[in-house]
């Protein structure tokens, strides 16, 4: 072989070692940084780099030029969106947050005051049929048919599949018997709750005895930017990216709960 044959090899092997370090230390210092975004998205980019394709990249803080952190959800009913600027992905959590279970229907019934808006359902899992009962937070309906207008919303829970698909066919038949004078507000209760793309605990990762959810994946899964990629949970410390996860109070059945309608007025703008 060549001198010039030997050179050029090992200055691409170089070049992949390289790069591959990059990757491996901008990767370490997300799981560092809080998970940082800003600093996910440097990763991301140095990683497409790879392939060949071209960032410019930040002399002093060496990052992206085009990057911007986005630490708020605003969505504007007045926004077009198209290809170049899509509708920001909203995931959302389920127990705690669209609604809280219960302990069978004797917990319903001696908890008057509270658990107003309760449903029961079964479901198979594991050839088992389980019976569950839930109570359906206020507003929850709302809050999807306003995220099926405006953003493209999906389900990260901890939950199992089946349970997650039965839950929410069992909350839509019961918004839909609840408002059935109301034929097209029925109809559209109905449509925002089907046909969800669904992340369950299949899709979270398990660390200290618990299981979290990761929107970094979620955003390269999906081929968004972590900036439009957000969760509404009630338990944003169990997030890859806090910053991006919409935290709203725990619910336990009260029947005046407003904390979905407060959402609504601060993330829906116009």
């Amino acid at each position: 072989m060549s001198h010039i044959a030997i050179f050029i090899s090992i200055s691409y092997c170089y070049r992949i070692v390289i790069y591959n370090f990059l990757i491996v230390f901008c990767y370490l210092l997300v799981k560092s940084d809080n998970h940082s975004h800003a600093l996910y998205a440097y990763y991301q980019c140095h990683f497409i780099s790879v392939y060949g394709a071209y960032v410019r990249i930040c002399s002093r803080t060496s990052r992206p030029l085009s990057l911007v952190a986005i630490d708020r959800l605003v969505i504007d009913r007045k926004k077009e969106y198209s290809s170049d600027t899509p509708k920001p992905l909203i995931c959302l959590s389920m127990e705690g947050t669209l609604f809280t279970k219960v302990g069978g229907l004797s917990a319903v019934i001696s908890n008057k005051k509270l658990y107003k808006n309760s449903v029961k359902f079964a479901y198979l899992e594991n050839n088992c049929e389980i019976t569950c009962t839930i109570d359906i937070r206020p507003g929850a309906a709302e809050l999807l048919l306003q995220l099926d207008m405006l953003a493209t919303h999906m389900v990260y829970s901890c939950e199992s599949d089946e349970f997650i698909e039965a839950a929410l066919d069992a909350i839509a038949k019961a918004e839909v018997e609840k408002n059935a004078i109301d034929e097209d507000f029925s109809d559209s209760v109905y449509c925002a709750f089907s046909d969800l793309d669904i992340w369950s605990v299949d899709q979270c990762i398990y660390q200290d005895g618990k299981f979290l959810k990761s929107l970094g994946v979620l955003s390269d899964f999906v081929d968004h930017s972590i900036n439009d990629v957000w969760i509404i949970d009630d338990k944003p410390e169990q997030v890859d990216f806090p910053s991006h996860a919409i935290a709203v109070s725990s619910f336990n059945g009260d029947p005046e709960d407003r904390e979905l309608f407060r959402l609504m007025h601060q993330i829906f703008i116009n």
